[in-house]
């Protein structure tokens, strides 16, 4: 499940323009050339910093595997938003978790299985930082697609990401609530750099 403002609303305001399809280079550049937000940092999480990811995971009320999420850290597919050291609230070293990306991947690409951002920090263009992030972080390992599913207030959210918005087919047997969208971003770039380096 993947969350923002509250677990159902995006942190970018619904009046942005859609971002360019991601599978073309003018769009991976573009990816690179807007975030994250000042004072911002993404990167891999560190093993360290595993209890503060889940505090903003399960603070979202997502419902994520803990023994999942350790594993996806230790294979740096976890993302963390955090402050860089001269931003940081009262000028400490420090540089809390104040936003997590779970990313998993599947097949030939890399789904978002969850993403939070701390509430008093939302709305600020932090959890687009990590989506793109998570963008390039699935190309930069040669895969050729990110998919999320999510709620239909997050539509907007991922449609501005450039991800195309389908219905999501899933398993009767998925307890799940029926109306969660399933969005896809093709990183054709990805897999054209891959075979052509074969």
């Amino acid at each position: 499940m993947t969350g923002e403002d509250d677990p159902r609303s995006p942190d970018a305001p619904a009046s942005e323009a859609p971002s360019p399809d991601a599978s073309t280079p003018e769009a991976l550049s573009s990816i690179d050339s807007d975030d994250p937000p000042s004072g911002i940092t993404t990167r891999p999480a560190d093993a360290d910093e595993y209890v503060d990811v889940m505090r903003i995971l399960e603070g979202a009320l997502l419902d994520v595997d803990a023994d999942e999420v350790r594993e996806r850290i230790e294979a740096e597919d976890v993302l963390a938003a955090v402050e860089t050291a001269d931003s940081a609230v009262g000028g400490s070293d420090a540089a809390p978790v104040i936003a997590a990306m779970v990313l998993v991947p599947r097949h030939a690409g890399v789904h978002i299985e969850a993403i939070a951002v701390n509430r008093s920090r939302r709305g600020r263009g932090i959890g687009s930082a990590l989506v793109r992030a998570g963008i390039r972080h699935a190309a930069g390992r040669g895969f050729d697609r990110v998919v999320a599913e999510f709620d239909p207030d997050l539509r907007e959210f991922y449609a501005g990401m450039g991800f195309s918005i389908g219905a999501n087919d899933r398993s009767p047997d998925d307890d799940r609530s029926d109306d969660r969208l399933l969005g896809e971003l093709a990183l054709e770039s990805a897999s054209n750099d891959r075979s052509s380096s074969r």
